[in-house]
């Protein structure tokens, strides 16, 4: 990635692929300041599917900083003009984020519907069922997409994560710890669960090993 941002010798439309790629890796990392920094050195695109594809990033951003109203209509102001094409991509290109989108706003049938078109074998599908079922507070369907998800990729820490998050919002502090533990174990390097496992601890009362996690 970093060769084709630099290379003057790569077609253009080459260097800005190259620099969404990295604004959604950016994401990943949550680091909003740096992908929208980055995001503003990709050139518009002539074509609709790199501006479907930056209106994607862009609304990722505005998720990642909370504002899920903002996100929303990103996608749809880029959909009106892409005779639905915008929705479509978004869909075929993250799933869980597509029906975590509509479930914030408040957009439940189309998020069920969209739940019930992932198949079966989908891990993040059980996922996105699993995350959703959390912010609708409804524990005991999302513990168990999670635990389906866990059951078809045993190794992956994202759904261990995910039911951290759960067992949090669900106020179960001592499972929520062994399911960031879980993760952690399967991904040492992956930082969201020691600041999953660092929430927890600070709301417990335990300051100095809080802040252990949240350094490591």
């Amino acid at each position: 990635t970093a060769n084709l941002l630099e290379d003057d010798a790569i077609p253009t439309n080459w260097r800005g692929l190259a620099r969404q790629q990295r604004v959604e890796i950016l994401i990943q990392l949550h680091d909003p300041q740096s992908a929208t920094e980055l995001l503003e050195l990709v050139p518009a695109s002539k074509s609709a599917r790199g501006e479907i594809r930056s209106s994607y990033l862009r609304s990722r951003l505005a998720a990642e900083g909370g504002d899920w109203a903002e996100a929303m209509l990103e996608i749809e102001r880029t959909n009106a003009t892409n005779h639905g094409e915008s929705v479509k991509a978004i869909r075929l290109r993250n799933p869980l984020f597509a029906a975590e989108l509509y479930a914030h706003a408040g957009r439940n049938a189309e998020a069920d519907e969209m739940l019930a078109s992932l198949a079966s074998d989908n891990y993040d599908g059980w996922r996105a069922r699993g995350r959703i079922a959390t912010l609708r507070q409804n524990y005991p369907n999302g513990e168990q997409a999670l635990a389906e998800a866990v059951r078809q990729a045993p190794s992956f820490a994202p759904a261990y994560n995910d039911w951290g998050d759960l067992l949090y919002a669900k106020g179960d502090l001592p499972g929520a710890i062994t399911k960031y533990g879980d993760a952690n174990q399967r991904s040492p390097h992956w930082a969201d669960p020691l600041k999953g496992w660092g929430d927890v601890l600070a709301k417990q009362g335990n300051a100095k090993q809080a802040l252990a996690k949240y350094e490591d």
